[in-house]
């Protein structure tokens, strides 16, 4: 009974993703969030087919709180997104279109599914299989990402003979890798694509500033402007006391310890990271209760103090400060050369997930439901 209502949860939460991401994309400035605004909609849609989606179908995925649809309504939101979504630059200019599946993913698709779909092989045992479906999975996006580290939490089933602890520490580990795949030190796959600092400076300074930068860079032989304007952008690792041998599993910790570069985190990578690092906190939280009785014992850990900091900082309303003990127990652990700064880019990091989860019809008390909802199926169970 309690796997249904999760199930039914977590189906619901993304149809809520997808739906609203739809009419963020769709009609850009004029969006408010959460709200179905249909005639802003098929205004812009200018659709005659009501097959490929009707008023009434539009209307009531926004009407109902825990609501389910079919997949080939959502498919075909895909194929309206290819004629009528563009995905823009922060400068206006076009950049393509959304990834195919793009909304079919975000709402049917993500890591949970793919692990734990059927399987006939018998010639490995189920626990390879579920190693090599984690290890084959690539989310389209960080948002993607973001439903996949929710959707973990609420893992309580076994798969075959695979207990369901042992099925959440192999998704929640992937979640992990993928981040550091993302942001890991060495070759972090983000890095190259951020707004290059020059860039940034540039965009921000009136006429007589560039006119500084530019006869600063041009004693240069050759001028190397042009190549300080492309696109790349790391944190100073010594700042924030990462080093190169950073473990996946820790990637939290690095995240975390970014807040000190707060030269770094700004505008791109900012947002990047603050979805980041909510994802990661709630795959840390995920591969810690997948071990829960050692974890969340009787002894301090470092998954305890750096949960207690994060859960404060993403899922909890009870302050609007983020300067407490919690976050500054986390902040010891690291070996980043911290200052006061770094609580305002927390701060700001909260901001941006909550208009983020905004954005997507939701709220983080929704999320932090289904997480309780989920961890009430197996409880931690003291007996003297």
């Amino acid at each position: 009974m309690a796997q249904t209502k999760i199930h039914k949860m977590i189906s619901s939460l993304r149809l809520r993703f997808t739906i609203n991401v739809f009419k963020k994309y769709l009609l850009g400035s004029k969006n408010l969030p959460g709200i179905a605004q249909v005639e802003d909609v098929f205004e812009e849609l200018q659709i005659d087919d009501k097959e490929l989606l009707s008023d009434e179908t539009w209307k009531n995925w926004f009407k109902h709180k825990y609501v389910s649809t079919k997949r080939g309504k959502i498919e075909n939101l895909d194929l309206l997104a290819k004629d009528k979504i563009t995905v823009k630059t922060e400068h206006g200019s076009e950049t393509g279109r959304l990834p195919d599946h793009y909304f079919k993913e975000l709402c049917f698709g993500g890591l949970v599914s793919e692990l734990i779909k059927p399987t006939r092989t018998k010639a490995t045992s189920k626990l390879d299989k579920l190693i090599e479906r984690a290890n084959n999975y690539t989310p389209i996006s960080l948002l993607h990402l973001h439903l996949d580290a929710i959707e973990v939490i609420t893992l309580n089933d076994d798969f075959y003979d695979v207990p369901w602890e042992k099925v959440m520490e192999i998704a929640s580990r992937r979640i992990l890798e993928i981040l550091f795949d993302c942001w890991g030190p060495r070759n972090g796959q983000f890095y190259s694509s951020f707004s290059s600092s020059l860039k940034l400076r540039w965009d921000e300074a009136d006429e007589n500033e560039r006119k500084q930068i530019r006869e600063f860079y041009s004693q240069f032989q050759p001028d190397i402007f042009e190549e300080k304007m492309q696109p790349g952008a790391e944190p100073d690792w010594g700042l924030i006391g990462v080093s190169d041998d950073v473990a996946p599993q820790h990637i939290y910790k690095a995240l975390f310890a970014m807040a000190a570069d707060t030269e770094f985190l700004v505008e791109d990578r900012l947002e990047a990271w603050a979805l980041s690092l909510a994802t990661a906190a709630l795959a840390m939280h995920a591969l810690a209760w997948s071990d829960r009785y050692t974890i969340f014992g009787l002894q301090i850990t470092e998954e305890m103090v750096f949960w207690g900091a994060l859960s404060l900082l993403f899922f909890n309303s009870e302050t609007d400060d983020v300067d407490s003990k919690h976050l500054r127990s986390a902040m010891k652990r690291c070996q980043a050369e911290w200052d006061e700064r770094s609580f305002d880019v927390f701060t700001a990091a909260r901001k941006i997930y909550y208009d983020e989860l905004a954005d997507c019809g939701t709220s983080f008390q929704d999320i932090m439901c289904i997480v309780k909802t989920a961890k009430n199926v197996h409880p931690q169970i003291y007996r003297g």
